[in-house]
């Protein structure tokens, strides 16, 4: 059996995958270009979308990540609790304060009674980005059985992560075939959005919390199997992840530009694409390519020990930057908004970095 990872070693490939997945999310929020859909759409702006799908890979693989992380790992019950705990604090601090920084951003000012009465609400394009932070923590509270299921009998472990897969990536497919089957026979749009009926009565996985198990779940499935993955030659398995990637971005793609072609307007195939199994193959590609990652980067290793600040308070910055760098219509294309995604990145780990130095502060961003 393969030994559980002690300490706080240094896992190179990973430290890149946590990189590429909060440089990814810096793109997806911070991206400046144009992104609708029309009929007559030229290359250009078509191969753009499509490469969007890619960004459907950045949460999910923090989820993946951190079950890769935690299941080997010895657990201690007592630090495990203050960690989510102390989470949650940070959560609910996050959620308060960018409701009260960002009023100034969107001419939005709160009275004392509004205020109390929305405060706690997730906020679109204000806080709603910590929907994630709710399902992590979601996941966190389930930990010590995982845990459990993972050090024992590994078959049940096995059983449980497919379960997980089955019903949450499962539902998303239903949806998905019946959608396209309605519009191929009816020219009729509709989609469940996970409440498909044959699995929303017994899905214990539901919505995002389900999703963010199911990763998890995979993460520590994927350190146990990883040993025979690495007995594949490099050149095969690569080879198939790179091939396996590109269908997945591709079929994602363009379900979601005939969606959004039929709605009349864009169909995110970011947020949609979640839980989907194109995004399920890619997170898979994209932890296969990585096992080529085993060499150590300073900033790699940085950025990789400072995403959660990075993810809490990028969107904070960008708010207030993204003004100023749009009056260059340079930036408005692609290659621009990966230029600023990875500039958004270095000025946040900054920002993050002095935040960490200031005493109680730095509890709010680690």
């Amino acid at each position: 059996m393969k030994p559980g990872i002690k300490g706080n070693p240094r896992l190179h490939h990973i430290d890149f995958l946590k990189c590429l997945a909060i440089y990814l999310v810096l793109i997806y929020h911070g991206t400046l270009y144009n992104n609708a859909v029309y009929p007559d759409m030229p290359v250009s702006a078509l191969l753009r979308y499509f490469s969007r799908s890619l960004l459907s890979a950045c949460v999910p693989l923090f989820f993946f990540v951190n079950g890769y992380l935690l299941l080997p790992r010895p657990m201690d019950l007592k630090k495990h609790t203050r960690k989510m705990l102390r989470l949650m604090v940070v959560t609910c601090f996050w959620v308060l304060f960018l409701r009260l920084a960002l009023q100034p951003y969107f001419g939005d000012y709160y009275t004392w009674e509004t205020f109390w009465t929305d405060c706690w609400e997730l906020r679109d394009g204000w806080n709603n980005q910590l929907w994630y932070m709710g399902s992590l923590i979601s996941v966190y509270l389930l930990f010590p059985v995982l845990k459990s299921a993972f050090d024992g009998d590994r078959r049940n472990f096995f059983w449980l992560t497919a379960v997980a897969v089955f019903l949450v990536f499962g539902s998303k497919a239903a949806d998905l075939g019946v959608t396209v089957l309605r519009l191929l026979a009816r020219n009729e749009y509709n989609m469940y959005y996970n409440d498909f009926p044959v699995f929303y009565m017994f899905n214990p996985f539901s919505y995002r919390s389900g999703l963010a198990l199911a990763y998890f779940c995979l993460g520590g499935a994927a350190w146990a199997l990883e040993q025979r993955l690495q007995a594949v030659p490099a050149r095969w398995r690569n080879l198939a992840a790179t091939v396996g990637l590109l269908l997945c971005c591709a079929m994602l793609g363009i379900i979601g530009w005939r969606f959004s072609l039929y709605r009349g307007k864009v169909w995110d195939q970011v947020w949609h694409g979640y839980d989907t199994v194109f995004t399920l193959g890619s997170v898979a590609c994209l932890y296969v390519l990585s096992l080529n990652w085993q060499r150590e980067v300073a900033l790699v290793k940085v950025i990789s020990a400072n995403t959660l600040g990075i993810y809490l308070i990028h969107d904070l910055i960008h708010k207030y930057l993204s003004p100023s760098v749009m009056q260059f219509t340079s930036m408005q294309t692609l290659p621009g908004t990966l230029v600023y995604g990875a500039a958004l990145l270095l000025i946040t780990l900054g920002v993050c970095l002095v935040l960490k130095k200031i005493p109680l502060v730095k509890y709010l961003v680690s």
